[in-house]
């Protein structure tokens, strides 16, 4: 809903209207999305360049890179430098939000693999619950149908609504 709500009214996406009508924001990856639907996360992995990582999420990351609009748009030297640059600064960046967090560990934990290893695996699953847990469309949607008696998105039909209802053979000749 927010796609929609931010491609038309907030010219393109340009703009997020969506958060003001109360949708707020959320990130999530295709790594997250692999771990809703049941894949395991595997052994720990500290992929060079990309950091922390385990074999879901790196499945997820490629995915991630093949959605982006930005691998597929335009051509040439200089749309692959600004996508190598982008690449660059963003690792840079991340690095740099974290390189207090990262020293600290290295100066005070026995083991700072196993404590890196241990940091990534709570964050990542504190994403999938968070994600798994997130309500928030079916909750705007049962605000609105709860004006209607009996509407609920969180309830099946009983077996005598069920009964009530028309029903529509389709046949295929």
């Amino acid at each position: 809903m927010r796609f929609l709500i931010n491609t038309t009214a907030g010219a393109l996406g340009f703009f997020d209207v969506a958060k003001g009508w109360g949708y707020p924001d959320h990130d999530a990856d295709f790594g997250v999305t692999l771990a809703l639907w049941g894949l395991p996360e595997g052994p720990f992995l500290f992929l060079p360049v990309f950091g922390p990582s385990d074999p879901r999420d790196a499945i997820g990351l490629g995915v991630n890179t093949a959605i982006d609009p930005f691998t597929w748009v335009g051509q040439g030297t200089a749309v692959r430098a600004l996508d190598w640059s982008r690449f660059g600064m963003n690792g840079l960046d991340q690095r740099e939000r974290h390189l207090d967090d990262i020293d600290s560990i290295k100066r005070t934990a026995l083991d700072p693999y196993a404590t890196f290893r241990s940091l990534y695996r709570q964050h990542r699953q504190s994403l999938v619950d968070d994600a798994r847990n997130d309500r928030r469309a079916g909750e705007r949607i049962s605000k609105r149908s709860s004006a209607i008696p009996g509407a609920s998105i969180d309830r099946a039909p009983s077996a005598a609504t069920r009964e009530a209802m028309p029903r529509h053979d389709i046949r295929v000749c």
